[in-house]
């Protein structure tokens, strides 16, 4: 049982530095993201994706 505690804290302990490691990297992370997102290429994708989704919905939705 003492070596599960001691398993659990160092766990918990490595979680919270990682953690802690990563704070003053979030701004930057949070502004690669929105400039990363701008591929025309995989915005027309997901649009199809979702299109034929609600043409799908829709054909079932009718069949009943």
């Amino acid at each position: 049982m003492r070596s599960e505690a001691g398993i659990i804290v160092a766990i918990t302990a490595a979680v919270t530095a990682y953690i802690e490691e990563e704070k003053p990297l979030q701004p930057l992370m949070a502004r690669r993201r929105l400039t990363g997102a701008s591929n025309s290429w995989s915005g027309s994708g997901r649009e199809e994706i979702m299109r034929m989704r609600t043409l799908w919905q829709r054909r079932i939705a009718s069949g009943r």
